[in-house]
């Protein structure tokens, strides 16, 4: 009997790249460094050549891989748009085609603007439900 689905090759390497991407983690959350940064530095560098040798389709890292982080980033971030303003996605969409150098260059301008507006967003809603479930 022959198979339904013609045979496709395909790439073996998810394994190793699940162990590369555990040991890299390991040794960031073991590592005694002193800035934060370092540890993100190793995290991101491990991740993507990981994703450059072993993902099945690896992507180009250029502004359209950019701007589909940007997108993807702010959308699982704040999807129900809560947190963010509009204004404070003007001032990150600044970025938008600019993650790619920052990756390059292995600085977090965007995370860190993202994360700091998000988190401001999210006590301005904590203080609007406390104050309206006050009443």
């Amino acid at each position: 009997m022959t198979p339904r689905y013609p045979a496709t090759p395909m790439k073996t390497g998810k394994p190793v790249f699940l162990s590369l991407l555990a040991l890299v983690a390991i040794v960031a959350a073991v590592l005694p460094l002193n800035d934060p940064t370092d540890k993100r530095i190793l995290q991101l560098t491990g991740m993507l050549e990981g994703l450059k040798q072993y993902h099945y389709q690896p992507k180009e890292i250029n502004d359209e891989f950019s701007t589909q982080v940007y997108n993807t980033f702010l959308e699982n971030l704040d999807g129900n748009k809560r947190f963010f303003t509009a204004g404070d996605i003007s001032k990150l969409a600044s970025h938008e085609r600019q993650i790619d150098e920052q990756i390059n260059a292995k600085t977090f301008t965007f995370f860190n603007d993202a994360t700091a507006k998000y988190e401001k967003g999210i006590e301005k809603t904590a203080a609007w439900y406390a104050e309206i479930l006050s009443k």
